[in-house]
């Protein structure tokens, strides 16, 4: 409904039509198709419309839903957990362009030398407010994409979120110890434990889809971390790990990223990302449980902004696994954000789980999962 296609020039166009000025542009694209053909006078009116003339909605968050372009259910939410001003500037944000930022290989060099490099380059980078790893591009990205950066080609440094490199700092893996990242996907925060834990102890990757995994297997050769990764091909196997510290960044709605995939505002279904992705991820983190050793730690994070999905999977958790494990608090702001869990007691049996180990089309959120190196904003 908030879209209009239409030719002209024998160009094929589209037009965001939208109560949001902010978000009324028109686009080229050869590969779209019309689905119709608007006459010369309907374009013309379109062209001379006035945002100004429309009557806006009276309550708060259908006023919100309208002008930032996000769906009811979603402000409502917004709404409910932070306050009316604090929603409505998370909906703007939800409207902005993300910041570039990358995590610095300290395999191969520091921060400062990576920060120096690039600026040799010509590209003019920040330090990162809170992960000690971090590099924010300035100006945005560079022509031909961060990949195609000599830094990246030499595996110098890796495309990835602040957010993404604080949920690997935030399991205290240290060198020598043993991981077992549950929800590997593309592996950003496997190659940043790697990292972390200075090429040392063990480290251990699972990833349910088969093609992300292949991929995953890839990227651990390119960084030549085969010697630290194991790659697991079977939950069976996963679930005879026994670690230091278990990671489950786990499938979710993705909603925290809207910034690098607004799209999602319309395809997240609300029963999904209310209903059954909470339930996903109890089944998950509870097997993910499992592995983590007497004193060991276990730590869930998702890139979700819903409740839903977060502090009530934590609070299912504490009641369910209580007398197993005991919360783990973080001192520092954002860390906070991060649920961690120290086990007390050990459990030897897991609980099963509805998630598949099959290609990406035999699962239910197969088209929710995203690059995990680049989806936590």
């Amino acid at each position: 409904k908030n879209w209009i296609f239409f030719q002209e020039n024998d160009k094929k166009k589209i037009v965001k039509f939208n109560m949001n000025p902010q978000l009324h542009r028109n686009y080229t694209h050869e590969q779209i198709q019309p689905t119709s053909l608007l006459s010369p006078d309907k374009l013309e009116a379109l062209a001379n419309f006035n945002n100004s003339a429309l009557t806006w909605p009276k309550d708060p968050v259908q006023w919100a839903s309208a002008y930032y372009s996000l769906p009811s259910w979603i402000v409502a939410r917004f709404f409910k957990y932070f306050g009316a001003e604090e929603a409505k500037r998370l909906c703007h944000l939800c409207n902005q362009r993300g910041p570039v930022t990358v995590r610095t290989n300290t395999r191969k060099l520091t921060r400062d030398q990576l920060q120096s490099s690039l600026g040799s380059d010509g590209i003019d980078v920040a330090l990162t407010k809170y992960s000690p790893w971090g590099l924010t591009l300035v100006n945005g990205r560079p022509t031909g994409g961060v990949i195609h950066l000599e830094q990246a080609k030499q595996n110098l440094m890796e495309l990835q979120d602040e957010g993404s490199q604080l949920i690997a700092i935030a399991t205290g893996a240290k060198k020598g110890g043993s991981v077992l990242d549950y929800c590997a996907g593309a592996g950003g925060k496997t190659l940043a434990l790697v990292a972390m834990m200075e090429g040392s102890g063990s480290i251990r990757a699972w990833e349910p889809h088969v093609s992300r995994r292949l991929h995953l297997k890839e990227r651990i050769r390119e960084y030549n971390a085969e010697d630290v990764v194991t790659v697991l091909d079977d939950l069976e196997s996963v679930h005879e790990q026994r670690v230091d510290c278990t990671l489950v960044d786990a499938p979710c709605s993705s909603l925290g990223t809207l910034r690098r995939h607004p799209q999602l505002r319309w395809s997240v279904d609300e029963t999904e990302a209310t209903v059954d992705l909470p339930k996903l991820q109890r089944e998950i983190l509870a097997n993910a449980s499992v592995t983590v050793k007497e004193n060991g730690t276990l730590v869930y994070a998702t890139c979700s902004l819903l409740n839903e999905e977060n502090e009530q999977v934590a609070a299912w958790f504490d009641r369910e696994f209580g007398h197993e494990f005991e919360p783990w608090p973080h001192e520092d702001e954002p860390m906070k954000k991060i649920m961690t869990r120290t086990r007390t007691t050990t459990r030897t049996t897991a609980v099963t789980s509805t998630r598949t180990d099959g290609d990406d089309s035999e699962s239910k959120v197969g088209d929710e999962l995203d690059e995990h190196n680049y989806r936590h904003d």
